[in-house]
């Protein structure tokens, strides 16, 4: 068996205690990294190996420490709270939580915490290096295990199943949030308006559209958004990434809510009801738009001639009126429109014309 020198020792004991001093020119994590790497070098190829999954170890106790993983076993119980652990020193650890006790101190910040893991995620936080890069998308992230839970969201990979309504996820986060759905009990409420929420991050997505606050940038155009979905959603922009196919035409969407919108005008749905006409839309923006006609509300004003609009859309096509402008053309016998409406039925005149001829043809 392999005999560690005094030397490598107090190598291997530097790289465990994981010193929180960065030196001039080199991150935290580097630091760590090289002297673990430099303790392998010294003492051999990690000959330790699981005999059930072949992970290799550079010492006999860290492989005993990993076997507990295949067992099962949680020999080692919290006598305040009876919860089990597998290991003596997780155990050790969580004992901290009754008694308060914060033995691991930032040198940077002085603040104090119940773990040396924490400790460690924590001293990322007064560095700005994101050492993790997705090479889909270009994103970085400080954390290796935050960056593998972002690579799912390009995988289509949903492991997180919802019990109630069999909707799936790709993080456990947003799962247990979802999950808040199906409680009525709303008890968080927002501090600028009435409405309330299930959840405490639900309120606070809501209290930026209030706040203003973007947080989520896109480093490649900087454009900032107030939801990190929002963002993920806009970086397929700079990457062409269409992962959501229609099965009827096979078109490519970025979100599986534009697919799910689409495929509606292949199956005529249209799930959104007025409650004073009852004419239906096939998206919520759609219905609201049109509830603007009921409330007999004008506030969108032609300023040439003074009429007033429901909706803006309805403004711009009648600003035409007021314009020698033809912008829209005829791809086929080069006509041109001034609405796009008159347009489009134009070029639909053309293709009924030519399935006449070919069902004529094929009489």
């Amino acid at each position: 068996m392999f005999c560690a020198t005094t030397n490598q020792k107090k190598l291997l004991e530097s790289a465990d205690c994981m010193q929180t001093k960065v030196e001039s020119g080199s991150t935290f994590n580097d630091q760590v990294v090289r002297k673990k790497n430099k303790f392998i070098q010294l003492t051999g190829l990690k000959r330790f190996k699981c005999d059930v999954c072949e992970k290799t170890f550079a010492k006999e106790s860290f492989r005993k420490s990993h076997m507990v993983i295949h067992s099962g076993d949680r020999p080692f119980q919290c006598e305040i709270c009876k919860i089990r652990f597998r290991r003596k020193r997780d155990m050790k650890q969580h004992l901290s939580v009754h008694f308060d006790e914060k033995p691991f101190k930032c040198d940077v910040c002085d603040k104090r915490f119940e773990t040396r893991t924490n400790q460690i995620k924590h001293l990322l936080v007064h560095s700005d290096e994101r050492p993790f890069k997705c090479e889909i998308c270009e994103k970085r992230s400080k954390y290796h295990d935050n960056m593998q839970r972002h690579l799912l969201i390009h995988t289509c990979i949903r492991p997180y199943k919802c019990g109630l309504c069999d909707k799936r996820f790709s993080q456990k986060r947003d799962l247990k949030e979802h999950e808040l759905i199906h409680n009525d009990e709303k008890t968080y409420q927002c501090n600028y308006c009435d409405k309330r929420f299930n959840s405490t991050a639900s309120r606070g997505r809501h209290l930026r559209i209030h706040t203003g606050e973007r947080k989520s940038k896109c480093e490649i155009c900087e454009k900032s958004f107030t939801q990190s979905g929002a963002l993920t959603k806009h970086m397929m922009i700079h990457t062409g990434e269409k992962l959501f196919k229609c099965d009827y035409c096979e078109k490519p969407f970025r979100s599986k809510y534009d697919l799910k919108r689409h495929i509606r005008t292949h199956t005529g749905e249209k799930p959104y009801p007025c409650d004073v006409c009852e004419k239906r839309f096939r998206v919520l923006g759609g219905l609201k738009k049109h509830k603007l006609i009921h409330s007999g509300e004008q506030k969108f004003a032609c300023d040439i001639c003074g009429r007033r609009f429901s909706l803006k859309g309805n403004l711009k096509i009648h600003m035409a009126i007021h314009s020698d402008d033809m912008p829209y053309k005829c791809d086929i016998c080069e006509k041109l429109f001034k609405r796009k409406q008159q347009a489009n039925q134009h070029k639909r005149n053309h293709r009924q014309e030519q399935q006449s001829q070919i069902l004529v043809m094929h009489s």
